[in-house]
C-alpha cells in the first residue's frame, strides 16, 4: 500500500482500513457476547462447543473470521487484494508475495479457533450472557459491511480514490 505509492495502493489501504474497522467490531461483539457471566476473560478452551451452543454467534464469527483470513467473498480478501495490487503495479511483486504468504500463516490461528467452535466438545456447561440489542446491531452491521465490501467493492474504492487523489 504505502511502499507502493500509488493510486490502487493508497485507496486499497483506505478501503482496508475500512474493511478492517467492520471484521474487528464484529469479532470482538461476537467475543463480548461469548463469555460466561462474571468472568473477564475468554481463553480458547471457552469457544470448545460454541458454535452449536450459539450456533448464530457461531456463524458469525465465522464469517469474521474468514474476512480477517483474506477468503473471498468478504471484504478481507478485496482489501487484501487491493494492497497486493498496488504492490504488484509498483513493481513489487516479492512484497505482494510476502504479503500473500503473511495472511497464509494467519489461517492457523484463524482455523485453530474454528476448529475449537465446532470440533470441540464444551469443558463445561453454563449459561451464556444474555444478547442485548445493541451488540446484535452492530453484528448485524458487521456483518453486512463484510459482505458488502467484499461483493460490490466499487462505490467504495472510488471514494477511497477521490480521498487519495
Amino acid at each position: 500500500g504505502l511502499v507502493a505509492a500509488n493510486e490502487i495502493g493508497y485507496s486499497g489501504i483506505l478501503f482496508y482500513m475500512l474493511a478492517y474497522t467492520f471484521m474487528n467490531i464484529g469479532a470482538f461483539a461476537v467475543l463480548t457476547l461469548a463469555g460466561k457471566k462474571g468472568e473477564d476473560n475468554l481463553t480458547l478452551e471457552g469457544f470448545a462447543g460454541f458454535g452449536f451452543k450459539r450456533p448464530y454467534l457461531g456463524v458469525v464469527m465465522t464469517i469474521f473470521l474468514f474476512s480477517l483470513m483474506g477468503l473471498p467473498p468478504t471484504a478481507g480478501f478485496t482489501g487484501k487484494f487491493f494492497i497486493f495490487a498496488g504492490a504488484i503495479d509498483a513493481g513489487y511483486i516479492w512484497l505482494a508475495i510476502i504479503g500473500v504468504l503473511n495472511s497464509a500463516v494467519s489461517l492457523y490461528y484463524y482455523l485453530r479457533v474454528m476448529v475449537y467452535m465446532y470440533f470441540r466438545d464444551p469443558v463445561e456447561d453454563y449459561s451464556w450472557v444474555s444478547l442485548p440489542a445493541a451488540a446484535v446491531i452492530s453484528i448485524v452491521i458487521a456483518v453486512i459491511g463484510v459482505f458488502y465490501l467484499g461483493i460490490i467493492p466499487g462505490d467504495v474504492m472510488e471514494l477511497a480514490k477521490l480521498a487519495v487523489f
